[in-house]
């Protein structure tokens, strides 16, 4: 949602948004459509550091092998993280995969490694599919 005024968030290049599509307004969209659009979501406090929840859109839809986190969904509610979505409707998410709810992470800032590695996560797959589609 939202995004920077440029593709790459201040020149950050692990942060390029090319290639997909960013939502500005709820017109924009389209694909999936706000019934199926996350705009919030609860995040570990690890991986709060700009204000934003940064998910990696790396191997969506057909190359699996190449997702990674940058920022981890919470799991405040015994390992169920909580979102709302673009529509007004809110989603409970029991996260399936270890790998989304690790017991510990290097908190953000320095130090924070960008793209933690989690090829065919399937709940990482489940975010990047309710996030935004590739720019066609």
């Amino acid at each position: 949602m939202g995004g920077p005024s440029e593709r790459t968030c201040g020149g950050v290049p692990w942060l390029d948004f090319s290639g997909f599509n960013v939502c500005y307004k709820l017109s924009d969209m389209l694909d999936p459509g706000p019934t199926r659009t996350f705009v919030f979501l609860d995040e570990r406090p690890e991986t709060l550091s700009e204000s934003v929840f940064f998910l990696s859109m790396n191997g969506y839809p057909d190359q699996p092998n190449a997702m990674s986190f940058f920022d981890y969904p919470g799991q405040y509610h015994d390992g169920v993280g909580s979102l709302s979505f673009a529509d007004g409707h809110t989603e409970l998410k029991k996260w399936l995969d270890s790998r989304t709810t690790p017991r510990q992470l290097t908190p953000s800032g320095s130090g924070y490694p960008p793209g933690v590695a989690s090829p065919n996560n399937r709940d990482l797959f489940w975010l990047q599919d309710r996030c935004t589609r590739k720019t066609r």
